[in-house]
């Protein structure tokens, strides 16, 4: 019998410094805690754009992963996170958020 496959336990970023564009702004979304797998999306105020994405999972005890965390929008208005339980899975009750730095 042969064994599941097996998930990446680690997730690379880069990061890079400059000076601050303008109207710099945070914006973020937080999904309910519950056992089920999650989505969740944020938008920029008007007139501002994505220029950076992230997210995380918070209480699955490294048993959720990110299935997806993209800019979303033909102008990258907004930002998108699926995660999802893997194949073991958890009774714990887990959250995922999306976080989206936008500027002018």
């Amino acid at each position: 019998m042969s064994s599941p496959a097996r998930i990446p336990e680690t997730i690379g970023a880069s990061a890079m410094c400059a000076d601050p564009l303008p109207g710099l702004q945070l914006v973020s979304a937080t999904t309910a805690a519950t056992s089920a797998d999650k989505t969740a999306s944020v938008e920029c105020p008007s007139g501002k754009r994505i220029v950076s994405v992230g997210g995380g999972i918070y209480g699955a005890g490294g048993r959720a992963y990110m299935d997806r965390l993209v800019p979303h929008g033909s102008a990258w208005t907004g930002a998108d996170i699926d995660a999802r339980e893997d194949l073991a899975g958890t009774t714990s009750n887990w959250s995922a958020s999306v976080y989206a730095i936008c500027a002018s």
